[in-house]
Formats: C-alpha cells, sequence, structure tokens
C-alpha cells in the first residue's frame, strides 16, 4: 500500500499544549510533502484559524487542502477557495439548541461560529479564546452572556463549554436532535460539547477533498488524539491515535504512536508513513 495524503488534527495532536507546532514537526510534514505526500490539516478550527497555522508551517502552497469545522469546510490552502461546505444549521434551530442547553445549565459559556469569520462568545471565555486564537486570526464578539437573541442568522456550529458532568446532562437533553438528523454532537474533548450540520464529522470532509484529487480513502492517513477524530480514523486506510488519545479512539485505531502532542507526533508518524510506502 502507497499512502498519498496524511490528515492529522492540530490541537492535542500537531500542536502542543500551548497550541504551537514545534520546528521538529515541520520539518517532518516537509519531509512528508518531499515525498510526494500531501499533508492536510483536518480540525475543529475555522478554515481562518488553520490558513493561520499553514502559513507558520509552509502548507499555504499550491496543490494543498485545508478541513475545518470538523469536516464541514473543504478548502484549497493556496487560494483559499471552497471546495465544499456543508449546510449551515438554521437559525431556528440555533436559538433553540441555545436555549434548551441554557435551561439545562443557565451559566454554560457558550460560542457560536458564523460565517465571513465570525464569533460569538461569552465574554468569561475572553482569555481561553485569546490562547487559542493566539494570531487574532478570527473575528470574535464578546458578549455577557451569548443567549439566543444574539442568533440572527444561520450559524456553522455551537459549542458548550464547561464540565464533562454539565455537558453530559445537555448532551441527554438535547440528543433527539441528533436522533432525528437535524444537528450532530459532538465532543470536541470533555470540556466542550459541538453542534454541528447534521451528519458531518471530519471524516466527511475528507472524502470530498478525495473525491476532488481522486483518491481512495484506503490511501490516506489519519492521525488524532480525541472523540471528533473517531470518524476519520475508522474512515482512512491508516488511522493512527497519539499517546495522548482518549481510550475510546486507542481502542479504534490501527497504530498508536509512542509520542504525545508535546513530543513532536509528526516525526514519528512520518518516519512511520515512510517505511510502509518503501
Amino acid at each position: 500500500m502507497t499512502y498519498k495524503l496524511i490528515a492529522t488534527d492540530m490541537d492535542g495532536t500537531l500542536s502542543d499544549d500551548d497550541f504551537n507546532v514545534s520546528k521538529e514537526n515541520i520539518k517532518a510534514i516537509h519531509k512528508a510533502l518531499d515525498a510526494g505526500i500531501k499533508v492536510v490539516l483536518c480540525s475543529g478550527r475555522s478554515p481562518a484559524s488553520l490558513q493561520s497555522y499553514e502559513k507558520k508551517i509552509g502548507l499555504n502552497i499550491e496543490g494543498q487542502y485545508g478541513i475545518g469545522f470538523n469536516g464541514a469546510t473543504v478548502y484549497d490552502a493556496y487560494t483559499h477557495e471552497e471546495i465544499y461546505s456543508a449546510n449551515r444549521i438554521d437559525v431556528g434551530l440555533a436559538k433553540k439548541i441555545i436555549a434548551d442547553a441554557k435551561k439545562v445549565n443557565p451559566g454554560i459559556p457558550m460560542v457560536v461560529n458564523l460565517d465571513g469569520n465570525y464569533m460569538i462568545a461569552d465574554k468569561s471565555l475572553e482569555d481561553q479564546i485569546a490562547q487559542y486564537d493566539k494570531d487574532n486570526s478570527v473575528n470574535v464578539e464578546l458578549v455577557d452572556e451569548l443567549t439566543a437573541d444574539h442568533i440572527t442568522k444561520n450559524v456553522i456550529n455551537i459549542c458548550c463549554i464547561g464540565k464533562k458532568e454539565s455537558l453530559m446532562a445537555i448532551h441527554k437533553e438535547l440528543s433527539d436532535l441528533d436522533k432525528e438528523d437535524r444537528v450532530t454532537m459532538s465532543f470536541a474533548n470533555d470540556l466542550m460539547l459541538e453542534f454541528l450540520p447534521p451528519r458531518i464529522d471530519k471524516s466527511v470532509g475528507l472524502r470530498n477533498l478525495c473525491r476532488h484529487l481522486g483518491i481512495e480513502m484506503h490511501e490516506i492517513v489519519t492521525v488524532g488524539d480525541n472523540y471528533n477524530d473517531i470518524g476519520m480514523i475508522e474512515a482512512a486506510g491508516l488511522g493512527i491515535a497519539t499517546a495522548n488519545a482518549v481510550e475510546w479512539l486507542l481502542e479504534r485505531a490501527d497504530h498508536v504512536l509512542k509520542s504525545d502532542n508535546n513530543n513532536d507526533t509528526m516525526v514519528e508518524v512520518v518516519d512511520y508513513i515512510l517505511k510502509q510506502n518503501a
């Protein structure tokens, strides 16, 4: 088997706990590119946020692509042209999700992403957003308390951020929306519950990119660490979990790294893939 593309998650996988990508990881990515393997950032982050990383890494070149919002958007990393874009969550449903989540936990901090690289977020999350978005690549509106009244148009996603017990309660209360295919509910990690357009996960974005490139899913490698990576890990020809991955992902991966996200995961990934391709 010759692998043609590596799709890697960002936070907790390619980047360290401070959201930085190491020089060794960048060198490894270019080693893969030199070998003719495409490297794609596949993340819950917005395209604008990923494009900031792509510029630092050197992936903003012709023939490279990115996948944002957990598979809801696929774009050309060189031209920033959209290759695929999922339907949005309509304004009425978005209002309902926010209102119902607030009924379960009135104080739950929330973030909403909208088209135009625009984010509305609770002011209590200001420090977290500043660390997450170090380059100010996203247009952020901070409000005292995000409510349904702030939603005036369709949204890309809604994130609830808090303790796991609280998020589980919200998930249970709103689970019918997922069962009815009105939204996709996903845990990005133990502290973030995300609402996405229906039937969306990272594997959907990858399938659309592979269709665009004429690559088969069995010819790609995916690397991740958390719950929202499970779809792409299971769909790929080779699904790789980092050493710091959640147990659920470790059990489903084809291969588990010795490295965690603070110790140059991509170095190990690229060396492993090049051996497989030899």
